[in-house]
């Protein structure tokens, strides 16, 4: 923050301020603040994110990417059933803050206290130097209505159990629970030369292993921003719900660190969300690198991180200031279609072929589309996963009704198939936009 320019100050003592990095959810502790908020302030979580990081919500919620859980106590008897159903499963217990996890068999578990879970384990993890371990993804969303998410492309956090996973025993945690004191990727002897020698980022490093075993690590990309969209869409309706309830629902952005663990034919399973994952390097100096990128990436992508802008607010100062960041002229797209006789016609903006032409959009499509454009400036190594980035290879460059139906999902709400279309629109336009 200093290095952008930016001093501290307190929401308790001035309402001059452009940015609040709140490690907890401040919709509840400070909600009188929240709901004064100015136009440009900027809050770095999200309405109703709770949903997607609360560890109960995320663990019980049917995804076929999570392992099988159930909620104490009002799923006891459906845990028993399933229990006595895969006699050779085994399984853990978790609460809301992930403390004290251990395998145990069924008869073992505290199935009355309320505020848990039972859990499916994974037994059969992908090991590297027979440590088990897992990734952590660090995932930007800025926007809910549309939904836009991007993933920090530049590197993840890959933490391993300090003890070898064989021979097994459930009473050993340090064998299977990646926790605070975990062994750090320098200390796998296969993945050492490849970081410390060669110095490889944690990913290049863990793809170049995978690549060795004759495995695609783009499989295993291709499943983690697969189980991060569908774990928003999920949810983005009470989101989305929740941020309406504010003066500015667009003054939200969230960055989450979503953690991992692959089996041995590499199938990802997701374990949990972090509302706000550890940045501190004090444990391990070496993360200082990664959680420095990190913080610089979201702070570029949500605008707060602006090249040659200095002020002492992120209040726009001029129309000019604006228009020099992303006018109007550069949000327009199918000049083809916008220029024909269909999209001339009255009542044409009920049509998908001309909705977003400039005299259809609307004052607060205008408000997303900027976003949505400055995101894609500033991105820096993040990339975006949500929507989904378009293959221009395979996209028509000649758009008709018809054409742009089918590229669309007929699931997609009012403002996402906008934000789609916008993107296809601007693929279009420029290869800078694809892909």
């Amino acid at each position: 923050m200093k290095r952008a320019g930016f001093s501290k100050v307190s929401y308790n003592t001035s309402d001059d301020w452009s940015v609040m990095w709140a490690h907890d959810y401040p919709f509840k502790k400070i909600k009188p603040v929240m709901m004064k908020m100015n136009s440009y302030q900027k809050v770095n979580k999200l309405p109703g994110s709770g949903f997607v990081t609360n560890k109960v919500n995320l663990a019980t919620s049917e995804s076929p990417y999570i392992p099988k859980a159930f909620r104490i106590p009002n799923d006891t008897e459906k845990l028993k059933k399933y229990a006595e159903e895969n006699p050779n499963t085994m399984f853990v217990q978790k609460n809301s803050n992930h403390r004290g996890i251990k395998i145990e068999k069924l008869d073992k578990l505290d199935l009355k206290s309320s505020g848990s879970f039972v859990q499916k384990y994974v037994d059969d993890p992908f090991l590297i130097d027979g440590y088990k371990f897992d990734i952590g993804v660090y995932t930007i969303v800025t926007s809910i209505d549309p939904l836009r998410i991007y993933v920090f492309d530049g590197d993840v956090l890959v933490r391993f159990c300090p003890e070898l996973y064989y021979p097994f025993d459930q009473a050993n945690k340090d064998k299977y629970v990646v926790h605070d004191d975990y062994r750090p990727t320098w200390k796998v002897p296969t993945l050492a030369k490849l970081y410390s020698d060669l110095g490889y980022t944690f990913k290049e490093t863990l793809n170049a292993h995978i690549r060795s075993l004759g495995k695609k690590p783009e499989n295993v990309w291709d499943q983690v921003h697969e189980i991060i969209r569908e774990t928003y869409i999920a949810k983005e309706k009470e989101m989305a719900k929740a941020a309406s309830h504010y003066p500015y629902p667009r003054n939200f952005f969230e960055m989450v660190r979503f953690d991992f663990v692959l089996d041995s034919n590499l199938k990802v399973y997701l374990m949990e969300a972090n509302m706000s994952p550890n940045l501190s390097s004090k444990h391990f100096s070496q993360n200082r690198l990664l959680y420095e990128q990190v913080v610089y990436n979201v702070l570029r992508l949500a605008g707060v991180v602006r090249g040659g802008i200095f002020g002492h607010n992120l209040q726009s100062r001029s129309n000019e200031e604006t228009d020099m960041q992303v006018s109007d002229k550069d949000l327009a797209v199918y000049a083809d279609e916008c220029s024909s006789a269909q999209c001339s016609q009255p009542n044409s903006c009920d049509k998908v072929l001309c909705r977003l032409c400039t005299h259809c959009v609307t004052s607060e499509d205008k408000v997303f589309l900027r976003m949505a454009y400055l995101e894609h400036a500033n991105r820096h190594t993040c990339t975006r996963i949500y929507p989904e980035p378009v293959m221009r290879n395979k996209m028509s460059h000649s758009f008709t009704e018809e054409t742009l139906r089918n590229q669309l999902s007929d699931k997609l709400s009012k403002n996402n198939a906008k934000m789609h279309q916008w993107f296809i629109g601007k693929c279009a336009q420029s290869a800078s936009w694809c892909d």
